[in-house]
């Protein structure tokens, strides 16, 4: 603030970018996370005894690794968002202070 007391808003605006990277990359590996019947053969789930209760495992697990993941992101994104909002009612209310201080 225009007084002793100061936030530096541009270290939160630059976690903001940190938390956006992390989200990324948690977007990046759900989209790495191969599916059932899109991205994996069919034959390697078809062939022996018992891959029908392979695939179904398989299946329920990719399903819910893709859950958690887009639950991370948006923690993430929710942690930036707040940031970002904070970063801006601080410069705001630098703004109000300095304006207060030329009236």
């Amino acid at each position: 603030m225009a007084d002793e007391f100061s936030v530096d808003t541009a270290a939160l605006r630059s976690d903001v970018s940190v938390w956006r990277g992390w989200q990324d990359r948690l977007g990046d590996m759900a989209a790495a996370v191969p599916t059932v019947g899109t991205d994996l053969d069919p034959l390697a789930f078809s062939l022996l005894p018992g891959a029908d209760q392979v695939r179904a495992a398989y299946a329920s697990i990719a399903a819910g690794l893709a859950d958690q993941v887009a639950t991370g992101a948006g923690v993430l994104d929710g942690i930036a968002t707040t940031l970002t909002t904070v970063a801006g009612l601080y410069e705001d209310v630098e703004s109000d202070v300095v304006q207060s201080f030329r009236r």
